[in-house]
């Protein structure tokens, strides 16, 4: 399974990016990189809400990148 590091997944282009990868390729596990943690758990809890089966190809990691 490939892991994919995506960078500002909590909003706009990041979290298009992991909704389109997680519906067009199915053996991928996608870290979901948010400055804010709370922000990208919202994001996160919204991707699950919307498809359940990704539950498990998802996790939040929290990067500040300076």
């Amino acid at each position: 399974m490939k892991r994919i590091l995506i960078t500002g997944a909590n909003k706009g282009i990041g979290l298009a990016t992991v909704a389109k990868l997680l519906g067009s390729y199915d053996e991928t596990f996608l870290l979901l990189g948010s400055r804010d943690s709370k922000k990208g758990q919202q994001a996160l809890n919204s991707l699950v809400d919307s498809q359940p089966e990704w539950k498990d190809r998802l996790d939040l990691i929290q990067i500040d990148v300076e």
